[in-house]
Formats: C-alpha cells, sequence, structure tokens
C-alpha cells in the first residue's frame, strides 16, 4: 500500500482524477492522434475513439498493471513517468531460489506508450508489471468498449488491432534475438576451454 514503503503492492491507491474530466482538449487529441497503435486512423475515427477513454491518474509507487494479473485494460501514459519490469527466478544456494524484478525500461508521456495493450485482444495474464515511479496521468481503455468500437466502425478496430499486432510481432522478434543471444553466451560459458 503507498505509505507502507511496498510499491509494488497491487492495492496502491488512485489518486482524485479518475473517469472522464470534461471534453478532450485539442492537445489531447493531438495527442492521441501519436499514439502508434492510433496512427493510421482518421480524425473522425480518432474522435470517435475519445468517447471509449477515461482519464485516470496514479499516484507515485501505484501499480498500474499487475503481472499475471488477468487483463482487459489497455493504458495510455499521457504524463508521468512508469517502470516495466518481468518478475524472474534467480538461484541463490544450491538448493535456494527466489523471486526478483528486473526493470526491462522507463517509459515518459512523450513517449506515447501504451501499457497493455494486449488487454484489447484478449483477457490473458498480464505479462509484466507496471508501476508509476511519478504521478502518472493515463487514458484507460477497456476491452468491453473496445469491442463496442470495433462493431460499430470494423475498419477502424482492423486498423488498431492490426498495429497491435505489428507491436506485439515486433516484440517477439526482439525477444527471439535476446534469447539467440543468451543461449550463445551460456553456450560460451559452459564450453569446456
Amino acid at each position: 500500500m503507498p505509505g507502507t514503503g511496498d510499491p509494488y503492492s497491487t492495492k496502491a491507491t488512485l489518486a482524485v482524477i479518475e473517469g472522464r474530466a470534461g471534453p478532450v482538449s485539442h492537445a489531447e487529441m493531438d495527442f492521441l492522434r501519436e499514439v502508434r497503435i492510433f496512427r493510421t486512423l482518421s480524425e473522425e475515427q480518432v474522435m470517435n475513439l475519445v468517447g471509449l477513454v477515461r482519464r485516470r491518474v496514479f499516484e507515485a509507487n501505484a501499480v498500474i498493471i499487475q503481472e499475471g494479473d488477468v487483463g482487459e485494460t489497455m493504458y495510455i501514459l499521457l504524463d508521468g513517468i512508469v517502470e516495466v519490469s518481468k518478475s524472474l527466478t534467480l538461484k541463490v544456494g544450491r538448493h535456494t531460489f527466489e523471486q526478483a524484478d528486473k526493470s526491462l525500461s522507463r517509459l515518459e508521456g512523450k513517449h506515447h506508450a501504451c501499457l497493455g495493450e494486449m488487454g484489447l485482444i484478449g483477457r490473458d495474464e498480464r505479462s509484466a508489471t507496471v508501476v508509476a515511479l511519478t504521478e502518472c496521468i493515463v487514458f484507460e481503455m477497456i476491452l468491453e468498449d473496445f469491442n463496442h468500437y470495433c462493431e460499430q466502425d470494423p475498419r477502424a478496430g482492423y486498423l488498431i488491432t492490426h498495429e497491435i499486432v505489428r507491436v506485439v510481432s515486433e516484440r517477439l522478434r526482439t525477444a527471439n534475438q535476446d534469447i539467440l543471444k543468451l543461449t550463445t553466451a551460456l553456450s560460451l560459458a559452459l564450453s569446456p576451454r
């Protein structure tokens, strides 16, 4: 919980601002147009998309996404800094193992980052934890609302889903390259000299 010194508590407190806080400003509309998965949408499609998102504020140290939880929500980081981490099992003794978090990246609002976009594809377990390092303002989009949007405008739904697939494909390609590098390094480290 916030204030208890545990920044990874799943009961992190949300700040006062929650839900739609009036009309989306021109700056926020421009921001949405710069988000990678929305770049191929027309102005009208982006305007219709605005009705789906809710503005939320997470306090510093709040858990936005918890690895292992089932998710059906995507967040778009408007302002603030988040850390993305993954839980690892480490051998610390002959028969002793411990869990540790490995920081994968830090993202800022200026990166137009989408967090948990796979939550719009289906209800799967989250693959990483996202923690607000500072107060963070996000747009939240829920799977049910996104599905309704796709029913109303199948072309826009296709364009967004296509971009999500491209993002995930790039991440998979990078992960495969990283696995190959690690496997090669391990192989060299274990080979007889």
